[in-house]
């Protein structure tokens, strides 16, 4: 876990040109094992699942989930993560809810529904709620807005200066 900064895990594939966007951004990466569900009830794969929240995209959280050399990134919101720790929520190809029984540990169920297929994931109730409550002592819930204000000042910016100067990068 990263806060205040980028950082990189060994091993998981880095974003082309996404360097940039971490330049005064507050970072939580998270690595959390976790286990895919398969269609047979007993049977499930490990699942490594890292979850990347940046305070200039206050309202998204990447998530990767990897097995093996195999890696898929999802990108949901961070309240369908908040309101799935409580009750069931999502009703898109993201759905995320708590675990009702106890004989596994208290687990976080995230449904991903993609055109092709569904996929199950479940991951220790604790170590999501830890990343939660990380992203919040950076970007508060219900203040994401103001976490926007700067990138959009700069948009503008860059917008009045191609404008005014076409062609310049200056």
């Amino acid at each position: 876990m990263t806060v205040g900064g980028s950082t990189s895990v060994e091993g998981w594939p880095q974003r082309p040109g996404d360097a940039s966007a971490f330049i005064g951004a507050q970072t939580v990466l998270t690595e959390i094992s976790g286990k895919l569900h398969l269609s047979r009830p007993v049977d499930t794969l490990l699942l490594s699942t890292r979850f990347n929240y940046r305070s200039d995209d206050p309202y998204a959280v990447e998530t990767v989930f990897a097995h093996g050399d195999l890696s898929v990134s999802w990108t949901f919101a961070r309240d369908l993560l908040t309101d799935g720790m409580q009750e069931r929520a999502g009703d898109g190809d993201v759905r995320v809810w708590p675990s009702t029984s106890t004989s596994d540990g208290a687990r976080i169920f995230i449904e991903l529904s993609p055109p092709a297929g569904t996929a199950l994931v479940s991951l220790p109730r604790s170590s999501v709620e830890e990343f939660l409550n990380q992203t919040t002592s950076i970007v508060p819930t219900g203040a994401e807005h103001t976490y926007l204000s700067p990138t959009l000042h700069e948009l503008e910016r860059q917008v009045n200066q191609l404008t005014t100067h076409p062609g310049s990068s200056e």
